[in-house]
């Protein structure tokens, strides 16, 4: 049986009362914000696209009807986008946003960049293609933020996918920027609950940068994000191909990454870097320089906390090459982090410290520890030290540690360049009365347990479980069953049901549903020539009311119908 973690009630909600109206296509709806939220609702890729033409996220179409009295000040995703938009399974002519095989236009430029707010909503844009030679800032967006003028801009909550998606470009004679999210990224931007699973390629004559999430980013944050496709470039880095006085936590890359002079399992370069929570498996190779976090890192302001990295890394012979970093400059400091020295093929990490608690160990030692602080798996060491559990989850002695992002926890336990598959946990129900299993309850026979019993193939996995009976759910990260008095019961037929949701990546359920029949005791017979009949009815609210105090502990304010 899977252990459960710690307890949490949800009041039901009435799904009906959420379903938000869909607003008219394009120009012309009687309400651009029909959530009141300040955000103008994104319907469509024709809407999407209209973002160009209203950077400052105060109008679509030129109308902010709708908008809170102080107006709007961004955008929110309401729906999956696809350019795949005739769904034949092919990038063509046939497409909306084909233009001729350059495929999307990036948002925005170097001078007119992106300064509000875009929220996904936690939907997808799937197939986003872009193939533009001629372009210097490549991505989703061009440009967002304006140092210049001081404006920021957020992106959050959005994910980027599809089979036929692609971000390449890169123009000859400069050096261009390609990201799958944003080509440059500048003045405070924040980046938030974000995924990158297309491959990025950034190209030109003079060499192009490149990243999952930006190509170059100067003052932004990366929080919670990730990675999954492939970048390649000149330079390149699975989040971020230059990182400039920023910082990036929570945050992780699972993807092969090359390019010819600096390459780096999270960034190609950084300087005045602050990098925490953190990790990267898969391949890093370069030509020149390479490290599994980063391969040029500078200034005394950069640090990096609590990261690791499995990715096999491979450079040039004689240029910087390590296992976590190619080379500290300027007193840049990594403490607290580790590298695997078997799978990166490395024994050595630029700036490496025992003192600092930087240092490298095998894979199976990096694996061993099932907790923070741990002094058992390698003699005179200390792996993981002050990591945070409510941030890492270190599964079993065979896994390395696993990063929690929203509640899920996203792991490539055998760094082999993939996140772990997922198995669906299943439930099932075990009725008891006084301690014997049965399969109708009996009133008055004895206490009476309801336990919901959950199996799932990976160890690791913590659990949540919801209870329904008629229309009220109960959810639950710690009880596994209810145990109450048979005495008081409505005689009846009652079906329970219940639904087992696991927390790694990706999320997987399993669902079980039992129905069973409250009796009546049998009745000695009566010398009495009036006999009363039982009769059998259905369970109805008084059952439902009756549960819910048990599974909660919980006195609802609502009044029952029957006696305790």
């Amino acid at each position: 049986m899977a252990i459960i973690s710690t307890t949490r009630l949800i009041v039901p909600i009435l799904l009906g009362c959420l379903i938000v109206p869909a607003a008219f296509a394009e120009s012309g709806r009687a309400d651009y914000d029909l959530d009141d939220d300040g955000l103008i609702e994104i319907n469509s890729l024709a809407d999407l696209d209209e973002i160009r033409n209203n950077l400052d996220g105060t109008s679509l179409y030129g109308e902010s009807t709708g908008c809170p009295e102080a107006g709007c000040n961004g955008f929110e995703l309401t729906t999956t986008l696809d350019f795949d938009t005739n769904a034949d399974g092919k990038m063509d002519e046939n497409d909306a946003y084909w233009n001729g095989g350059e495929g999307w236009v990036p948002i925005g430029d170097f001078h007119n960049t992106f300064i509000s707010i875009f929220d996904g909503g936690h939907n997808e844009i799937r197939n986003l293609y872009i193939n533009r030679p001629d372009a210097e800032y490549i991505g989703l967006f061009a440009s967002v933020g304006d140092y210049d003028n001081d404006v920021t801009s957020i992106i959050r909550n959005l994910g980027l996918t599809g089979d036929l998606a692609m971000v390449s470009g890169g123009k000859n004679e400069v050096v261009s920027y390609v990201g799958g999210f944003v080509g440059f990224a500048q003045m405070g931007t924040s980046i938030s609950s974000c995924y990158n699973t297309i491959d990025v390629v950034a190209q030109g004559t003079l060499g192009g940068t490149g990243g999952g999430i930006v190509g170059k980013a100067d003052i932004i944050s990366i929080v919670d994000s990730y990675n999954l496709g492939d970048v390649s470039g000149s330079k390149s880095g699975g989040l971020v191909g230059y990182l400039s006085d920023s910082n990036i936590e929570n945050s992780f890359s699972v993807a092969v990454i090359t390019g010819r002079f600096n390459v780096g399992g999270i960034v190609a370069e950084s300087q005045l870097a602050i990098f925490s929570n953190v990790f990267s498996t898969g391949i890093v190779d370069s030509e020149h320089n390479a490290g599994g976090l980063s391969a040029l890192n500078a200034f005394s302001w950069s640090i990096a906390n609590h990261v690791f990295s499995a990715s096999s890394v491979n450079g040039g012979e004689g240029y910087k090459v390590g296992g976590l970093a190619g080379a500290l400059y300027d007193k840049a400091t990594i403490i607290n982090s580790h590298w695997a020295t078997d799978t990166s093929g490395q024994q050595t990490s630029g700036g490496e410290s025992d003192i600092d608690n930087y240092f490298g160990a095998t894979l199976a030692e990096l694996q061993c520890p099932t907790m923070s602080d741990d002094t058992e798996c390698l003699m005179n060491y200390t792996l993981y030290p002050t990591w945070d559990s409510t941030i890492w989850d270190f599964g079993t002695s065979s896994e390395l540690p696993g990063l929690i992002i929203d509640g899920v926890v996203y792991r490539d336990g055998d760094g082999d360049g993939a996140l772990d598959a997922n198995h669906a946990p299943e439930v099932a129900f075990v009725l008891t009365q006084n301690g014997d299993e049965v399969y109708d309850i009996t009133i008055g026979d004895g206490d009476v347990t309801l336990e919901a019993v959950i199996t799932d193939q990976d160890a690791s996995d913590h659990h949540t479980l919801s209870w329904t009976y008629e229309d009220v759910t109960v959810i639950s990260e710690t009880d596994t069953s209810v145990t109450f008095s048979s005495d008081n019961l409505i005689v009846g037929d009652y079906t329970v049901s219940a639904v087992v949701t696991d927390n790694r990546y990706p999320v997987m359920s399993g669902n079980s549903e039992i129905t069973f029949s409250v009796e009546a005791a049998p009745v000695e017979p009566n010398p009495s020539p009036e006999v009363t009949p039982s009769s059998k009815s259905s369970g109805g609210g008084s059952m439902n009311l009756y549960w819910l105090m048990l599974i909660s502990g919980l006195l609802l304010a609502r009044k029952p119908r029957f006696s305790l």
